[in-house]
């Protein structure tokens, strides 16, 4: 039976002689955008409580550097520790299992994207296309441009095959997610007149047309190696174009061309 994913806050409060004694910010100098923790007080707590709250997210950022790099299977618990440089000891009182520290490590790493899209608020005063131009282009930045993220989706796609908690993870987080800003940003266009009034038929499967050529895009540059196989710019521009012109045509089952030159984008 599955775990279910670890959470990022996930601490232990077993009392062990403070081994780590590497520098925090040297080992997450690379990902320190993706593990993320709150400032310690040093004043009340003391440099021990600090490295002891800093711990996992260097564990999570030795275990990404190993995942990546061998594999789920070939990874082992004892090279993440050399890594962190702590014992491998030390890591399972944070995470009993090392499919416990692979949960904790890819939530941790989606945590930024997951959380925007929690925060995200329409804002009634502005457009809804452009509140949906930022929305597309952080998704472009934060996954087709991101060096991590074609590691993190690397492994994800060559493990998902093996390990069933990891497809499990992937199912959970990606697959079928309702994007419900989305909806609400069509809505607000539909009152505000950017979109045609029957756009709303439109909703359902909106999510995936508006990740699809990202996520081709993104899986040809991971298996080319090629970062510059397609022209970002020019590609993103398209898809941007691709989805503006579906939610200003009105719906027509008998498959009407799309209208995409109605606009250029902007800068």
């Amino acid at each position: 039976m599955s775990r279910k994913p670890a959470s990022l806050e996930h601490t232990a409060d077993s009392v062990l002689p403070d081994q780590c004694v590497c520098s925090f910010e040297a080992v997450t100098q690379s990902l320190g955008k993706h593990f993320r923790l709150k400032p310690a007080n040093l004043k009340s707590s003391g440099i021990r409580q600090a490295n002891k709250e800093k711990r996992p997210a260097q564990i999570m950022a030795a275990a990404f550097e190993e995942f990546t790099q061998k594999g789920y299977a070939a990874a082992r618990l004892e090279d993440i520790a050399k890594r962190a440089r702590i014992s491998k000891a030390l890591i399972y009182v944070y995470y009993p299992a090392k499919i416990d520290l692979f949960y904790a490590m890819a939530t941790a790493f989606i945590e930024p994207m997951l959380q925007k899209r929690l925060e995200f608020a329409v804002d009634p005063n502005r457009s809804a296309e452009d509140q949906l131009r930022e929305q597309h282009n952080f998704f472009y930045e934060r996954l087709v441009n991101d060096p991590q993220s074609i590691e993190f989706f690397r492994l994800i796609v060559a493990e998902c095959g093996r390990v069933p908690e990891i497809a499990e993870f992937y199912t959970q987080n990606f697959v079928g997610v309702k994007k419900t800003y989305v909806y609400d940003l069509i809505r607000h266009g539909i009152a505000r007149g950017e979109f045609h009034p029957h756009a709303h038929h439109h909703l359902e499967g909106v999510e995936d047309i508006l990740s699809a050529p990202a996520i081709m895009m993104f899986v040809t540059r991971m298996v080319t190696g090629n970062p510059d196989i397609y022209e970002l710019a020019k590609w993103r521009q398209t898809h941007m174009a691709m989805v503006l012109g579906l939610l200003r045509t009105p719906p027509d089952a008998g498959g009407a061309s799309l209208n995409f030159t109605s606009q250029t984008e902007r800068p």
